[in-house]
């Protein structure tokens, strides 16, 4: 809903700046009347209706939800999800300041990974490519929930078109945007690889002290260092974080330097890997209801914890299709799950 610039303050309470971007200013604000958090976004000046018209048209739990804006001739206030956690950047940087210098555990990492695939599927699915994927424009809520945001910069493309106009982070670019050279959504998915390079070492995958270098490495591919492959490394080492084979080569393929050959959103949901990843999480989240079994009898609240994850399953197969690779995914997380239940009997 769009309404007249004068009515924001009637409506909320600016309690403080949360953030600060190429475009505007964020804000942390108080709904008057329900007392309620949200985050406003003020754009001054000349402003385009793209960023409002993209965050108005894509909804989804993993992307920055925009309840409400506020306009006139000059400006545009946007109010939008408040994340409590800030963003993913900022999270780095205090792990590293607190002295925990390895990257998330790939439980972690994992979980933050199936989000950020299911809301750039979304994205990409509905012809916007963002341009401006990178950790600060990662928030975290404070359940843990991801959401991409920022925008600002992104792209409606039409029907096989491509992108031209060089644009986002340096530290991010993808090999054909680097080096001047049109572009489309597989850009995005090089972005991912950063990120998630990112959450490994703590490090940005391709830096530098200057732009050209930055630019050199991107497009040699010369990452600060490689992410540590689990049973490959030496047992002993105790202060690096290492992975297993199946997420460090799922990186390297968004990391791709020819586009093409970079996986999208949607296949990657469709994978093996994170097809497990997704079942498992569901399936984990039905054994708690074990606390609240009755020896000879179902409880109303089993019978209510039981539908709601079948609910849930069903979603995430109708995500996943019927690929093979889904099947087998499926197949593996059933047989483990009875497994588990034959040898607790």
């Amino acid at each position: 809903m769009i309404r007249p610039l004068s009515e924001y303050q009637q409506c909320y309470q600016e309690i403080k700046i949360i953030g600060r971007g190429q475009f505007g200013i964020v804000y942390l604000i108080q709904e008057k009347s329900t007392l309620k958090e949200f985050a406003a976004k003020k754009i001054n000046g000349e402003c385009s209706n793209t960023e409002l018209d993209i965050l108005l048209k894509l909804k989804h739990p993993n992307i920055i939800n925009v309840y409400e804006c506020f306009k006139d001739q000059k400006s545009i206030i946007i109010i939008m999800d408040y994340c409590q956690k800030g963003d993913l950047w900022n999270m780095i940087q205090y792990r590293i300041l607190e002295g925990k210098n390895r990257g998330y555990t790939q439980k972690v990492i994992e979980q933050w990974l199936v989000q950020l695939l299911m809301g750039l599927a979304c994205i990409h699915e509905n012809n916007v490519i963002h341009r401006d994927l990178k950790s600060s424009n990662i928030l975290i809520k404070e359940d843990g929930q991801l959401k991409i945001a920022d925008f600002g910069v992104a792209k409606i493309l039409s029907e096989d078109k491509m992108a031209k106009t060089i644009t986002g982070s340096p530290f991010y670019l993808s090999p054909e945007i680097s080096q001047g050279q049109d572009y489309t959504y597989s850009s995005d998915i090089w972005s991912l690889g950063c990120i998630l390079f990112e959450m490994c070492t703590l490090k940005r995958a391709f830096d530098g002290d200057q732009f050209d270098q930055v630019l050199n490495k991107i497009q040699q591919r010369k990452l600060q260092q490689e992410i540590l492959i689990q049973d490959q490394i030496d047992p002993t080492i105790s202060d690096t974080r290492t992975y297993t084979s199946e997420l460090v080569n799922l990186i390297q393929s968004l990391l791709n330097v020819d586009p093409s050959k970079r996986p999208t959103a949607k296949e990657l949901l469709r994978s093996s890997y994170i097809a497990k990843i997704m079942l498992q999480s569901f399936e984990k989240k039905s054994v708690k209801q074990k606390d609240i079994q009755k020896i000879g009898q179902v409880t109303m609240m089993q019978k209510k914890a039981h539908e709601k994850y079948q609910k849930q399953m069903s979603y995430v197969k109708q995500l996943l299709g019927n690929s093979q690779d889904s099947i087998n995914a499926q197949s593996q997380v059933c047989d483990t799950m009875f497994t588990k239940k034959q040898t607790s009997i």
